[in-house]
């Protein structure tokens, strides 16, 4: 199992070129015929929790039994009881149950969704269900969505298994990745940071700059790569942070240092609205080092300077 997921991680990488070139028709059925595999592959549980498991599996009179094969149907009992009704190749299985947890999966393809909500979002071009896979929706690279032409339909965005299709043609991430807590972790910031980008800089009249002073990042780490680093560093370190006192100490130290590489610029503008821009800038750094998915999170933590006493450890 852990050979498996290091080596399906190690294709991450070079996953959206090879998929590139597959025909989308194609690339449906493969996800369609591989998709559990490869999720099954990528995804388990430690020794100590399987242990529990196989232990109740493989003794005689153990209280977990594995049944192969379909749901015929769920009928009550007199018992006030469930009977489920299961067939195999050769017999059929009567199951008598206090509760049946159904967790056959979910729809991922939203063309084919019939809640009302969503039939409303696709109508109107809100919502476009995710062309190449058929999988979750089509999203920009910070999770907003996207129209059928292919602009942002507003300041709507999407966390989780909405962005699966994405995540895989975009990432290269397969398996259930989409939908565990760390994909939707670091889903939740990118949107998060966007959304109080985008507050901030209208409330200051900047937000049709930001395209624009977007363009000039590469030349800033060139003239300041030190202060740059250094800056995007402290907004990560304030980004992760729990502590008001410790945030408010970062914050000051963050904007110390922007006003240090602003002075080192010569600026095409007022220099607070200068420095409203860089922190965006920053910000959107610090953002994509918090949700590198190259690394390991411990391994992310090193480089960020976030490691704790556990993470030092070899």
């Amino acid at each position: 199992m852990v050979v498996a997921e290091r080596v399906a991680k190690a294709w991450e990488p070079h996953l959206p070129e090879a998929i590139d070139r597959i025909p989308s028709a194609e690339l449906r059925c493969l996800l369609d015929e591989f998709g559990t595999a490869i999720a099954a592959f990528r995804v388990g549980a430690v020794e100590y929790t399987m242990s529990v498991i196989e232990r109740a599996m493989h003794s005689a009179d153990g209280p977990v039994r594995l049944v192969v094969g379909k749901v015929d149907g769920i009928t009550p009992a007199e018992s006030g009881r469930l009977v489920v009704s299961v067939v195999a190749q050769a017999e059929q299985h009567s199951i008598e149950a206090d509760l049946v947890v159904s967790n056959f999966g979910r729809e991922s393809d939203y063309s084919r969704v019939g809640q009302s909500l969503w039939r409303n979002l696709l109508r109107k071009g809100i919502a476009v269900p995710h062309t190449r896979t058929g999988r979750g929706l089509e999203v920009d690279g910070q999770g907003a969505l996207l129209t059928p032409e292919g602009e942002p339909a507003g300041p709507i965005s999407a966390v989780g298994v909405l962005r699966e299709g994405d995540e895989i043609v975009r990432n290269g991430r397969t398996g259930a990745f989409t939908f565990n807590l760390a994909a939707i972790k670091n889903h939740s910031i990118a949107v998060a940071a966007r959304a109080i980008e985008q507050l901030e800089l209208r409330e200051d009249g900047l937000a049709r700059n930001m395209a624009q002073f977007h363009g000039h990042v590469s030349n800033i780490e060139e003239a300041t790569p030190d202060g740059f680093e250094e800056a995007v560093l402290l907004e990560a370190k304030r980004l992760a942070t729990r502590g008001r006192t410790e945030r408010e100490q970062l914050d000051s130290q963050l904007d110390a240092r922007i006003r240090s590489v602003s002075e080192l610029l010569t600026l095409p503008m007022d220099a607070s609205r200068y420095d409203r821009l860089l922190r965006a800038v920053v910000s959107r750094a610090a953002v994509e080092r918090l949700t590198d998915i190259s690394v390991t999170p411990r391994q992310l933590r090193r480089q960020l300077g976030l490691a704790n006493a556990e993470d030092l450890e070899d």
